[in-house]
């Protein structure tokens, strides 16, 4: 090799990483999968929104955000999917906490090796398959394991009902629902099914509360979340009321309103080492808000802030694969700061994470503590 083949080789590297750090430079994209059906597509998008920003902010090739969702009948999400993936040229997909549009994502990924960061707790995410798939939601599971641990610190018996979505994600709720509480040796009163968009909510408060359980489950979406609520206090139900995290918004606690007191949520715990990350997110997340968020009294919606760190991972992971496809980063083996908490998963995709349970009082989360026994006749709304 001569001097100047030996000098070119040493220097192509650092004039790759210039160019890549450069504007000039092709953008890294992300594309970001939102049908329209998304009841949390706003929080969804401007989370993913100030994640790109903020991972620009950053020494690094620059991201690009595609967002694609179209109104149509279930399969149009795997559409959307290959467009971003083949024709828009994502280089990693972000799927929403719709179930069956996570699904469709996946058969896509499976095909084309676009790698994709799920925002769906259920545990058939990572159950499909597909090595470059990871869930960074915390699993219906690991949230309902949180809450029955403190609902069930007293060792007495504990029952439960609870509602869930229609058709299969109310299946796949409902499944993970069950398994949680086996482990947990929690009884599982009733599970309704919401068959309608406005079902007569008196109707299933009294349905879930015949069977006298101590704590009803709210695994459904903010809006009817927030009226079933309602409906049960109306009905006399003195017991406690729970849901998923993605209920952690402003949304549901003006729509529940004094309903919502009381009502217990996980979450994940804090990452102490991304507070400056955090601090940002909560300042751009106030000013870019529809209307404008005061955090100070309300958190972001959780579902932004898992579609941020989602940005934060990706960006990660395509910049350390350079040249190299991103799939061949796959199974994850190194941890990112995210204001959700640190982000790390087993090889199986599956997000390791540890939870905290947070209980609403006049509008506001703050973390749980468990004091008596749950029983319902010795509850207060």
């Amino acid at each position: 090799m001569t001097v100047l083949a030996a000098v070119l080789v040493g220097v192509a590297p650092i004039l790759f990483r210039a160019a890549a750090d450069s504007e000039d430079a092709t953008p890294l994209t992300i594309g970001l999968l939102l049908p329209p059906s998304e009841a949390e597509a706003a929080s969804i998008r401007l989370g993913a929104e100030l994640g790109v920003e903020a991972a620009n902010r950053e020494p690094g090739a620059k991201l690009k955000l595609i967002v694609r969702g179209s109104a149509g009948q279930w399969g149009t999400e795997g559409d959307d999917a290959v467009v971003l993936a083949l024709d828009q040229g994502a280089q990693a997909l972000i799927a929403p906490t719709s179930g069956a549009a996570v699904h469709q994502a996946l058969q896509v990924a499976g095909r084309t090796r676009v790698p994709v960061v799920s925002l769906c707790g259920d545990s058939s995410v990572t159950g499909a398959g597909v090595p470059w798939a990871v869930r960074i939601a915390p699993s219906t599971e690991q949230e309902a394991a949180a809450l029955f641990a403190v609902l069930h610190a007293s060792g007495q018996p504990l029952r439960v009902a609870a509602f869930v979505p229609p058709e299969r994600a109310g299946r796949e709720a409902s499944e993970d629902l069950r398994s949680a509480a086996r482990k947990a040796a929690v009884e599982v009163a009733n599970v309704i099914e919401l068959r309608s968009r406005d079902p007569a909510y008196a109707d299933l408060a009294s349905r879930a509360i015949e069977l006298k359980p101590d704590v009803v489950l709210l695994w459904v979406e903010s809006a009817p979340a927030s009226r079933l609520a309602a409906a049960l206090r109306d009905c006399g139900f003195k017991g406690r009321l729970a849901g998923p995290s993605r209920l952690a918004s402003a949304a549901f606690s003006e729509a529940a309103g004094k309903s919502a007191e009381g009502l217990l949520l996980p979450a994940p715990m804090t990452d102490t080492n991304a507070s400056s990350l955090r601090d940002r997110f909560l300042q751009d997340y106030r000013t870019r808000a529809v209307p404008p968020a005061d955090t100070a009294a309300q958190p972001p919606a959780f579902t932004a802030a898992l579609a941020f760190d989602a940005v934060q991972l990706l960006a990660d992971v395509l910049r350390r694969s350079g040249e190299e496809p991103a799939f061949r980063a796959f199974p994850l083996t190194h941890t990112v700061s995210g204001v959700t908490g640190e982000l790390a998963f087993d090889r199986s995709g599956d997000r390791r994470v540890q939870m905290q349970v947070l209980e609403n009082h006049d509008g506001q989360w703050r973390p749980f503590t468990p004091v008596d026994p749950l029983r319902q006749d010795a509850q207060a709304p």
